[in-house]
């Protein structure tokens, strides 16, 4: 359905596989406002999700945090034009669970105060998607294995503006990482590797 307004005060958690905390699905035009925490513990249990949802906005104050493989932070798929804002922390420990995920999405926007942690990881992982814009003030660490702290594969003219510092510590993890054309990186902070092989 398209064209809702939640408004939301109180944690949301979930147990079980694809048990997303808040999740639009070809759903359109809608305004979520939330404040609590999210907590998910599934396989592909991302704490949002949005799949296949244009021109949504999504603003939450509190923390995220997932524990399943491949339980993204915030995951936007094939889904345009969207606006997130989070004031908080996001949290993964999963494994390939990164923080924060566009694939296929392009004009979307996030916004994170608070700092970013993906144990298994990566931080931003932005894949075949243009014309995002990412705001992050707060820190970044990675602890997985040739991840990145901030990826981008096939993808052009996407905005990372970062303040804060970045912090990989696996072999062959990044601290940034480009394929494609036309994106624009600003960053206030360090940047720290310390993993075999990793720059």
């Amino acid at each position: 359905s398209d064209s809702n307004t939640t408004t939301m005060t109180g944690n949301i958690t979930t147990t079980g596989n694809s048990a997303h905390g808040i999740q639009l699905d070809s759903s359109d035009s809608n305004i979520v406002n939330m404040t609590g925490d999210i907590t998910t513990s599934g396989r592909n249990a991302s704490g949002i999700r949005l799949d296949t949802s244009d021109s949504n906005t999504i603003a939450m104050t509190g923390d995220i945090s997932t524990s399943g493989t491949d339980a993204y932070g915030v995951y936007i798929l094939t889904s345009n034009d969207n606006t997130t804002s989070i004031t908080g922390n996001v949290a993964t420990t999963g494994e390939d669970a990164d923080a924060l995920k566009i694939s296929g999405g392009d004009r979307n926007t996030i916004n994170v105060v608070g700092d970013i942690s993906a144990t298994n990881g990566g931080g931003f992982y932005i894949d075949t998607s243009d014309e995002n814009t990412i705001n992050v003030t707060g820190n970044t660490t990675v602890g997985g294995s040739s991840d990145s702290a901030f990826d981008i594969n096939q993808s052009n003219s996407n905005t990372l503006s970062i303040t804060g510092d970045v912090t990989t510590s696996a072999g062959s993890s990044h601290g940034f990482e480009v394929g494609g054309d036309s994106n624009n990186i600003t960053m206030t902070g360090n940047i720290s590797t310390t993993g075999t092989a990793s720059h």
